[in-house]
Formats: structure tokens, sequence, C-alpha cells
């Protein structure tokens, strides 16, 4: 599954129905005004593309909205949340700088990051002080799940 998240019910449901125009099946989780959107990741490169774009269009609207709805304080601010799935299944936010994650999804794509995040998720719930070689050694390494 695919997961992307905004703050706002109406990029959600715009999101929500650009998704149903292309056939795709969403299931939507809000927790204190986060909502999780979560797609098959089965589509073709195509599709993908068209919803990466219109995400991104998305993301931009959640933030005209945002400012558009609060009056500037020194209360308002801008962060990033990256959400993480832990072992148990449940979400838990980490909170980053914005300019951080625009410079980190320059680089690399939102599939690698969600992998990276996963990585240190499992690594910080599993702590293992073996080098990585020792790892393999001992044969703890399932090299099917090596990207």
């Amino acid at each position: 599954m695919l997961e992307y998240v905004l703050f706002h019910p109406t990029p959600v449901e715009l999101f929500k129905t650009f998704l149903s125009n292309l056939n795709i099946t969403a299931k939507i989780n809000e927790d204190n005004s986060v909502f999780m959107i979560l797609i098959p990741d089965n589509m073709n490169a195509e599709t993908s593309d068209k919803v990466e774009t219109y995400y991104d269009e998305l993301m931009a609207m959640n933030k005209e909205l945002f400012f558009a709805e609060n009056d500037a304080t020194s209360d308002n601010y801008q962060m990033a949340t990256i959400m993480v799935t832990l072992g148990n299944g449940k979400i838990s936010s980490a909170h980053v700088r914005p300019e951080l994650i625009n410079q980190i999804l320059d680089t690399i794509s939102e599939d690698e990051m969600h992998e990276f995040v996963a990585a240190i998720a499992k690594a910080v719930e599993n702590p293992d002080e073996r080098s990585y070689c020792q790892k393999v050694r001992a044969g703890d390494v399932d090299f099917s799940d090596e990207g």
C-alpha cells in the first residue's frame, strides 16, 4: 500500500474524487486532523505519475488553506510529518523541518524515503549492536528483502 498524508479535509475530498475517477480504491484514516490515505501500489507508471503530480498540487493547497484559515501569530509554524509504521502496526509521526524533507525528496523517491524510515524504525525497535558483516555471517540477513 502507498501512504499519502494530508492535513485539511478539502484536499482529502479532492484526492478521494480524483482517485475514484482513476478507479483506485482508497482507504482514509483520520487522527487529530491528520488524514492518512492508503491506496494499492499496483498502479502502472502512467497512473502513478498522475497520482504523484496531483498529490503534490494538493500538498500546496494544504499549505495555502492552513495559512488562510489561521491568522499569522507566533503560534503558527511549519513542520513536515513523516508517518512511521511500527512493528506492532501502530503509526507514529516524526516532525521534521519542511526544507529538510524537500531536500531529501529532491534526491530520493518517496518509496525510498519510506524504505529508509522503515529500516530506522525496525533498528530502533530491535536493537542489534552487531556489524552488518557479523549479521551476514550469522545468517541473520535476508537478501530477498534488500533493495
